[in-house]
């Protein structure tokens, strides 16, 4: 009851903490550079949301995340990747560019593990729209879903970020740089602060993400992480030009996309010579058998109707949706009336016209007309 008060109080807090932080101008680094702000361990995800007052706000979430371990990147060493489970799966994290990374990709690396480790390495391919992609900036990491795109800044808005579980350790009160005129808060809502920070301070893991939530505010992170990626992009298109002009990196880029033939031309060729087998002919046939055992149990219902009907199995209350013109499976072994509507019952046969007679047409067809 305790934990349910505290964070139904902490939120409505949170919405008054929010304020809009002076923008300051920056270095820009890429992301192996802000990799180094990371520590291993667990993380706390929040949820990234924009109030009324155009402020944002981060709601914690529940679950368990940590970051796992830190890598080189095999091709290109100057740079590296992480890992990372999330929600208890594991996940690669890869640099985007290797001219100026501004976001890692949720990535694996392709192939077998003979061949990895006697070819190399080779990173699936980043396709815009369906590739996670994430940013680090001080030592939080946002995610920015699959929406994310370079030329377009709207899709800079985090949607949740993760932060180590000491992240909020040093935060102090007066570490929050507020703009404008302080809002006076009321007796009540001073009564509600006090009585959060009583409970935080009583609990440590809700004291972790209660400071974490106030650091993320104080340093305006969403905000944060939107003028990093303006900047970062700009960079990265005045570095890549130039990057591309050394002879090194170019070889670089050709030895990855031929150990990326090779290893799709390897799959393809796996793949062939394991349909070629007993073992998957025998599978083939066993799934044959399968499928004509289920078909011999069942009968096919066609919907003929020109409406969408509702199928009843008789004695249920639950109807199957078959849509008009399409068809269902059903166990052959039953009767089945149909109806129009889907809050129709059946109790022997109520729900409206009978549709299939139980072992009348096993293996076979009826349609609904």
């Amino acid at each position: 009851m305790k934990s349910k008060t505290f964070k139904t109080t902490l939120f409505s807090c949170l919405t008054l903490l929010a304020v809009n932080i002076e923008s300051h101008s920056q270095e820009v680094v890429n992301q192996t550079e802000q990799l180094k702000t990371l520590r291993t361990g667990k993380y706390i995800a929040f949820d990234v949301k924009k109030n009324n007052n155009g402020n944002y706000e981060y709601h914690d979430l529940k679950g368990e995340h940590e970051l796992l371990e830190i890598h080189q990147e095999p091709n290109f060493p100057e740079h590296k990747y992480f890992e990372m489970k999330i929600y208890g799966d594991d996940y690669n994290f890869i640099p985007d560019n290797m001219a100026f990374p501004v976001t890692y990709a949720r990535l694996s690396y392709e192939g077998n593990d003979k061949l990895k480790k006697q070819v190399g390495f080779v990173p699936r391919e980043i396709r815009p729209g369906s590739t996670n992609r994430v940013c680090i900036v001080d030592g939080v990491i946002f995610d920015l879903s699959t929406s994310f795109k370079e030329d377009d800044t709207e899709t800079y808005v985090p949607y949740r970020l993760y932060v180590h579980e000491n992240f909020g350790e040093d935060f102090k009160e007066g570490d929050k740089k507020e703009s404008g005129k302080k809002k006076k808060l009321s007796l009540k809502e001073r009564m509600e602060q006090a009585m959060v920070k009583k409970i935080a301070n009583k609990d440590p893991e809700m004291k972790a993400r209660y400071n974490s939530m106030q650091k993320l505010m104080a340093m305006d992170a969403a905000g944060l992480v939107q003028r990093y990626l303006i900047n970062a992009v700009a960079q990265q298109k005045s570095a890549e030009p130039k990057w591309q002009q050394d002879p090194l990196n170019t070889q670089r880029v050709q030895l990855v996309e031929e150990r990326r033939e090779l290893m799709f031309a390897a799959m393809k060729k796996y793949n062939e010579d394991l349909m070629d087998t007993p073992e998957w002919r025998r599978i083939q046939e066993n799934n044959r058998r399968a499928n004509a055992a289920l078909a011999a149990n069942n009968v096919t219902v066609k919907n003929a109707t020109g409406r969408d009907i509702y199928l009843y199995e008789e004695g249920s209350m639950n109807g199957t949706r078959i849509n008009a013109g399409s068809s269902g499976s059903f166990s052959c072994s039953s009767s089945y009336y149909y109806a129009f509507d889907g809050n129709s019952g059946t109790r022997g046969g109520n729900a409206g016209p009978l549709a299939y007679s139980a072992n009348s047409s096993c293996g076979g067809a009826v349609t609904v007309n």
